[in-house]
């Protein structure tokens, strides 16, 4: 009998620390000028600095006048030398015959042509396609590049 009893009072006195725990937090949420409404548990009243909003538009604007984001591009082949230009796109052709699907760009910057794969938001997308191309070009790796802006896709509403 009396351990039912230890238990209800012990029970109360937790409930009581809960409920307490409860007020505490909602002080230190008005406190931080956070309003609580009873009741309403889909939607978030989000309040933010108006200097915000000017930084996102900048952003957008320089993205727009470099014609390009950050991402990743898959790194297949890179020489220099005589003969270098041909080869490099001996490599895009070749590519291209295997995986249509995938944008391939030549690049040279001295004293290397280069050919990369790829319009890669992420890491993950391109460790996907590497995964996918590994039997062909073993020694692709993944580089930061300025990709193109990715094709949208129109909603039908």
């Amino acid at each position: 009998m009396s351990y039912k009893l230890l238990i209800a009072v012990v029970g109360c006195v937790l409930l009581m620390n809960v409920v307490s725990a409860q007020e505490v937090l909602v002080e230190e949420l008005d406190s931080l000028g956070y309003t609580m409404v009873e009741g309403v548990t889909d939607s978030l009243n989000i309040t933010q600095d108006a200097r915000i909003d000017s930084l996102v538009q900048l952003h957008i604007e320089k993205n727009k006048q470099r014609g390009a984001i950050n991402g990743y591009r898959l790194q297949i082949f890179s020489t220099s030398g005589v003969g270098a230009r041909e080869r490099a796109r001996t490599t895009k052709a070749n590519y291209l015959k295997n995986y249509p699907e995938h944008d391939i760009y030549i690049l040279f910057k001295s004293p290397d042509w280069r050919v990369r794969v790829g319009n890669f938001r992420s890491k993950t997308e391109a460790l996907k396609v590497k995964s996918d191309i590994r039997r062909d070009y073993p020694d692709a790796y993944i580089v930061p590049d300025l990709i193109d802006y990715p094709e949208l896709e129109k909603r039908e509403d």
